[in-house]
């Protein structure tokens, strides 16, 4: 029986040396490719060791690189009855003669982790977080998208935890493996624990472990995931003093962990980790306060991902920050050129997403390649309308969203009743470029488009009653929305889609105004006797309403004409409502009171009759601008009473802002200054909580400036004037540019006026800018706002006492030839 074990040891010895020298491999070489130390492989090649372990074959198969073919044969020598007992190194038992004990490896027992050559930025707060887990849990795994930092966090907080707690820290490098039979092998490598014959070596390895006190930091398990998670389990149920801390890009679940998801780096850690790699690369680099704005803007579009920030600030020594920011829009070709010692995975972003985009199922890949196209995420019905379909049914889209979710490629936010999901920008741009290479890109974005014109219809059905019921959920989709609209109007979109989804865009006024004009003249540039009547009547409510917000009112009375006469002729009074509004609005602009006046009756009762509070809300305040504007404020008074009411009973902040704006506006009519100047600072105050509060807002710090004025509070008006010029520059808002310069111009003049010594060029200031104003206005097709028409005539009455008419009128033509920049610069000279 001896004989003929040694015969089945001297045969797979045979084979073991002839396949290594095959590989030109010497015996050290080869014990060091599997993780077997020198001896052993003596031991096996001479024949002393007895039937190999499962793992030891697979170590030295994966080591001598064997074909198929080889592989079964060599598995086939080392198959044989098992050898005598023996017992594991460093137990009482005595191993019989002739038996090999092979326990520690004659190196240091305790393992070094990798030291990280460059600074640690950051992560202080999420530092001691984990270490506060890791003290309450014995198993605590860290996940995170690739590229997030989670090895080089993993080794600080082991590091920490081992300082603070005289514990041995054993580092355990799991990414090259690529069969889990590996595993159990690899970790007894870091612990130098050799093979016993006849003993599992994962009951080795337990053995060993069981009175050591030890912190396993596994790097890199989710390509493992089901084997590191049973041989944690394993040795956490037999080594009570050994504590696992993982890092895998999705949590193992295993018995008694603890996941944390490491976030993307803040805003000052992000810059700071910049600056720091870009000045390892370029020691000249600026990191003046001049360029941190650059910085953070880089650092900003990068998501906060480290690996990101530091293969960006790689190519500092080859392009300018600009130039980096541009570039970011070809973000995976500028994001390359990691340290070469690092692992091919992290030596760019594309192979860091790849390596977690190749770990998922068919089905995951698919959805998470029809998901990239949601720019500002979405909602469970949202994704499942666009990313369900063939070969994927919707019943499965919770459970494959939650699975990208675990496998840190989707974020899901729980905070809101409605969860909602996102990707990282970097991962959506992976997942876009393998949509596009699979083909369903148009088909995908059509989906989306439709979706969004569902969600706009959705809104415009339930902003009936309680218009602040949509105003979150809106601001969350706007940029779904605007890349919808962007593909649809585009040269591969769809034209009538687009039609329909701008048509719809009369409530969503978030947008900049240079987008939603030029998405509704490309929309009416498609139409043509096939556009639907509804269609037109929509696109033309929508062109009335930006040209109401352009202060364009002969444009805004005539689209909104057209939208009345295509909803009569269809019967939807609802829509009626609002395209009356805009005309009347826009009549009583145009000093045709009357008009406005008649219009509104008409229109009325089908206001009420429709029972939409907001519908009714618009009419109310109409009628008071038409009243108080027409010298009866009381009677203003009296509409803005039941528009506050109406505001009141939809709990709506939105038509709160509005009717306290028109009671400001109505008491100043009726001369009291002081009152409107208070009306409309509760306004500015509801305003600042608005979902694009900031844009809204230009028009009332403007009539605050225009009330400061009349109160004599020059240098307030002043403040509140130069405030919303600015917000009016920035949303492209020309008249509103203009009416803002009229106010500078009037403070500069009536302060001037009010001096002990009233100065000419103060006054010359004024009439340069004033005649711009009215070119401008003239040029926009606009006109002078109607409250601010006395202040108007108080000024040119001022100026021209002091300088005479003549001269003032030349003064003025002069502006009138000045360009918006010069005008501008005019009006908020210091001097004046």
């Amino acid at each position: 029986m001896e004989d003929e074990a040694r015969s089945i040891g001297s045969s797979f010895g045979t084979l073991l040396r002839h396949h290594r020298l095959a590989a030109g491999l010497s015996q050290e070489e080869l014990g060091e490719r599997a993780g077997v130390s020198v001896r052993g492989i003596s031991a096996l090649e001479r024949g002393f060791r007895r039937a190999p372990q499962r793992e030891t074959i697979a170590l030295l198969v994966k080591a001598l690189g064997l074909n198929e073919s080889q592989r079964r044969e060599f598995e086939a020598a080392g198959r044989g009855r098992r050898g005598p007992r023996v017992a594991v190194a460093g137990s009482r038992t005595v191993n019989p003669p002739g038996s090999i004990a092979l326990g520690l490896r004659p190196q240091d027992a305790r393992s070094i982790p990798p030291l990280s050559l460059s600074r640690f930025v950051g992560r202080q707060r999420e530092l001691e977080e984990i270490l506060a887990l890791m003290r309450e849990h014995r198993m605590v795994t860290l996940t995170g998208t690739g590229g997030i930092g989670k090895t080089q966090t993993a080794l600080r907080a082991a590091s920490a935890f081992s300082e603070t707690t005289n514990t041995n820290v054993r580092f355990v490098g799991l990414a090259p493996l690529s069969d889990p039979v590996f595993v159990t092998a690899t970790i007894a490598a870091a612990l130098h624990v050799e093979v016993v014959s006849n003993h599992r070596l994962l009951e080795t390895l337990a053995a060993f472990l069981k009175n050591e006190n030890q912190t396993l930091l596994l790097d890199n398990c989710e390509h493992l995931i089901q084997e590191v998670a049973a041989v944690a389990d394993a040795l956490l149920r037999a080594c009570p003093n050994v504590r696992i801390l993982a890092t895998s890009r999705e949590p193992l679940r295993a018995a008694g962990e603890r996941a944390y998801r490491l976030p993307s780096l803040g805003a000052a850690d992000s810059e700071m980790l910049f600056i720091e790699r870009a000045q390892a690369v370029d020691s000249h680099f600026n990191k003046a306060a001049s360029e941190r704005d650059r910085i953070a803007a880089l650092c900003r579009r990068l998501d906060g991902i480290p690996l990101a920030i530091e293969l960006a600030a790689g190519r500092v020594n080859l392009l300018t920050l600009d130039a980096l920011i541009e570039k970011l829009n070809e973000r995976f070709e500028v994001l390359t050129g990691g340290e070469r010692t690092a692992p091919s995975r992290h030596q760019t972003m594309r192979a860091t997403i790849g390596w977690s985009y190749d770990l998922l199922s068919e089905y995951e890949r698919r959805v998470f390649e029809r998901f990239s196209v949601f720019a500002g995420g979405c909602t469970l019905e949202m994704a499942t309308s666009v990313c369900a379909g063939a070969p994927i049914a919707e019943g499965d889209m919770l459970a494959i969203l939650s699975s990208l979710v675990e496998k840190s490629l989707i974020t899901a936010d729980t905070a809101r009743s409605e969860p909602r999901y996102a990707a990282l920008e970097l991962l959506r741009q992976f997942g876009r470029q393998k949509l596009i290479a699979r083909g369903e890109e148009q088909t995908i974005a059509r989906r989306h488009a439709l979706a969004a014109l569902e969600h706009m219809q959705w809104t415009w059905r339930l902003c009936n009653g309680h218009s602040e019921l949509w105003a979150d959920r809106n601001k969350r989709e706007l940029e779904n929305l605007r890349s919808a609209i962007e593909w649809a109007i585009g040269a591969s979109g769809d034209a009538p889609l687009a039609q329909r989804l701008v048509g719809n865009l009369y409530i969503y006024r978030n947008f900049p105004m240079v987008d939603r004009r030029r998405w509704i003249a490309r929309a009416f540039e498609t139409v043509d006797e096939s556009t639907p009547l509804a269609v037109i009547a929509d696109l033309n409510l929508v062109q009335a309403g930006i040209a109401a917000d352009s202060m364009q009112t002969e444009r805004q009375i005539a689209s909104a004409r057209k939208a009345l006469s295509c909803y009569r002729t269809l019967h939807d009074s609802r829509r009626m409502v609002f395209a009356a509004y805009f005309g009347a609005t826009g009549l009583t602009c145009c000093d045709r009171p009357a008009e406005a006046k008649q219009l509104l009756e008409e229109v009325m009762p089908f206001a009420r009759e429709e029972n939409s509070p907001l519908g009714l809300n618009d009419m109310l305040r109409a009628l008071a601008m038409t009243a108080y504007l027409n010298g009866d404020p009381d009677s203003g008074r009296t509409y803005l009473a039941e528009a506050l009411r109406s505001s009141e009973a939809m709990s709506s902040e939105l038509n709160l802002f509005h009717v306290l704006e028109e009671l400001a506006e109505c008491e100043f009519c009726a001369g009291n200054a002081g009152l409107a100047l208070k009306y409309a600072q509760d306004a500015l105050v509801v305003c600042r909580k608005l979902v694009g509060g900031r844009a809204r807002r230009q028009l009332t710090l403007s009539n605050i400036s225009r009330y400061l004025v009349e109160l004599a509070r020059f240098d307030e008006a002043d403040e509140h004037a130069r405030e919303s010029l600015a917000i009016s520059l920035e949303n492209q808002q020309d008249v509103i540019v203009a009416w803002n310069l009229q106010n500078l111009a009037a403070i500069a003049a009536l302060r001037n006026r009010a001096a002990p010594k009233p100065s000419s060029t103060a006054y010359a200031r004024s009439a340069r800018t004033l005649g711009f104003v009215n070119a401008r206005l003239e040029q926009l097709g606009a006109k002078r706002d109607i409250t601010a028409r006395p202040q108007y005539e108080r000024v040119m009455a001022a100026m021209s006492a002091q300088l005479g008419g003549e001269t003032v009128a030349s003064l003025m033509a002069e502006g009138a030839a000045l360009s918006a920049e010069q005008a501008i610069e005019l009006a908020t000279c210091d001097a004046i």
